[in-house]
């Protein structure tokens, strides 16, 4: 009993140190001085809630109960992280505030991009005339992130067909195309099984087969290089890479989705041609020429057809365009023509063009000048049939002139 009224005692005789801090329950914060009553209330803010990266406009209500005015009023919010202002000032000037009276002040207040989800406190004080040591007041704003979207924005492989053996720089474009922020990003190229097997024919090269990023801002790109090797035997088709993307969002929420990239294996053909054989040139007549076309690529070469074009030095006297068809690597096909020589000339210049498609269906059409020698029978140890006839009689006109000298050598020496 004694210690009771000893308090109360206390309390009647300092009655400023009981009203010196108050927070009502409705949210409204005050701080009583000998020459009036401030009180001040966070009237609303919009957007509602905040938005991670976004701004908000905050509007508080400054309002004097006492009944003496109030001089040189000056109302100073303090934002901390999440909060800041870009350029408004801190400090708003409200000057006398008669009593019973109420002023407004708002400020534009930026929630940085990598805010946290959740009611974040938002400080502020005052000043006047014959204070300035008010203590500092918190209001609360809610943020909420919007929905955080990262996607595969572009597939990118230097160069962008890789060949057989060969090594390529593959370039994958992440891009939040939500409105939140992603705090942590990670791709993963699906190369291999749960097994460990190779589902693919490629070889993950330097940093493996994944890689990581922070803090995405919505909007934001952010590009992810893999080095890779195509297996030698791998086969000149497309291939269908598996690609894990794990993000998380600003309010902690962990994503994973499974997305597939495109990566071409393939080579441009190597074709090259020669005469197949040689035949032997007689001048006015027709000459019979077979030209080999051989694949020396890794890639195979498809619906291949050789056209002949004709010059001042000979004409076509057969279809000038044939089809050849399939060549598959490190293997060749031939083209026959006839041909009619014009010129008098040690070899002719074959002009041919080619028009094909790769494993890829990728087409092409380049031209290839054939060089081919012109050679006589001679050239190519061959006799002239006529020659030959001759030679025959005279070896039968010899045998008969030795039989018929044998002959009559005999029935001489039987008379003598």
């Amino acid at each position: 009993m004694r210690k009771t009224l000893v308090a109360l005692v206390a309390l009647l005789c300092c009655p400023m140190v009981l009203a010196a801090y108050s927070q009502t329950n409705d949210g409204v914060q005050g701080f009583d001085i000998p020459y009036g009553d401030v009180y001040v209330v966070q009237l609303s803010y919009d957007p509602f809630p905040a938005s991670p990266g976004q701004y908000v406009d905050v509007w508080y209500k400054i309002e004097n109960r006492g009944d003496t005015a109030v001089n040189d009023l000056r109302f100073i919010l303090l934002p901390e992280f999440p909060f800041s202002l870009d350029s408004d000032a801190a400090e708003h000037v409200i000057g006398t505030l008669d009593a019973h009276q109420s002023a407004l002040v708002k400020y534009r207040v930026r929630v940085a991009e990598d805010a946290l989800q959740g009611d974040m406190p938002l400080t502020y004080t005052w000043r006047a005339q014959g204070i300035d040591d008010a203590p500092t007041f918190t209001s609360t704003l809610s943020v909420r992130s919007s929905t955080a979207l990262l996607v595969v924005s572009d597939v990118d492989a230097t160069p962008a067909q890789i060949a057989p053996g060969e090594e390529s720089s593959v370039t994958i474009e992440l891009t939040n195309v939500g409105d939140a922020f992603v705090r942590y990003a990670s791709v993963r190229l699906g190369l291999f099984s749960e097994d460990g097997e190779t589902d693919v024919p490629f070889v993950p090269l330097g940093g493996g087969t994944s890689a990581s990023v922070v803090n995405l801002a919505p909007g934001m790109k952010a590009t992810l290089v893999f080095q890779l090797a195509a297996e030698p035997d791998a086969a000149s088709r497309p291939y269908r890479i598996p690609l894990i993307v794990n993000y998380v969002d600003s309010g902690g929420r962990n994503i994973t989705r499974k997305e597939h990239v495109g990566v071409r294996v393939g080579a441009e053909p190597e074709l090259t041609a020669y005469v197949d054989r040689n035949v032997a040139f007689e001048k006015g007549k027709p000459l019979d020429v077979s030209i080999r076309f051989v694949n020396r690529g890794v890639s195979d070469v498809k619906f291949l057809t050789a056209t002949l074009q004709a010059t001042d030095a000979f004409g076509i006297l057969s279809s000038p365009t044939q089809y050849v068809g399939e060549i598959e690597s490190d293997d060749y096909e031939s083209a026959s023509y006839s041909i009619k020589v014009k010129k008098d000339a040690r070899e002719l210049q074959l002009p041919v063009v080619l028009t094909y498609q790769d494993a890829n269906n990728e087409r092409y059409s380049t031209g290839i000048t054939v060089t081919m020698p012109l050679l006589t029978k001679a050239d190519l140890g061959q006799q002239n049939g006529n020659g030959s006839t001759i030679v025959i009689v005279i070896v039968v006109v010899v045998v008969i002139g030795v039989i018929v000298w044998r002959r009559r050598a005999r029935h001489a020496k039987r008379k003598n």
